[in-house]
């Protein structure tokens, strides 16, 4: 079981790694949740929730990763303006 600093160091493994096990193209969310799982299980451990909102930690610090890396041209959302989590990776 991993702890919650454990589990938020999965950003930085993210950014600095650019998702690189993510092929070019469009992707949605639930796809890149289960890439970044099939290759950081250890990281994403569904046990350690976010205590505001019960949330799985690991999928915030993805996002984050995501958010991250959209200021630099490696990411993009395909709607800036939805919430429908479609990212296309350059």
């Amino acid at each position: 079981m991993a702890t919650l600093e454990q589990v938020k160091l999965l950003e930085d493994v993210l950014v600095n790694s650019r998702f690189y096990f993510i092929p070019k193209g469009v992707h949605n969310l639930k796809d890149i949740y289960k890439a970044v799982k099939n290759h950081y299980p250890t990281l994403c451990d569904d046990s350690v929730k976010r205590p505001d909102n019960k949330e799985k930690e690991w999928q915030h610090q993805v996002r984050l990763a995501l958010k991250s890396l959209k200021k630099k041209p490696v990411v993009s959302k395909v709607n800036e303006d939805e919430k429908d989590g479609i990212w296309e990776f350059n």
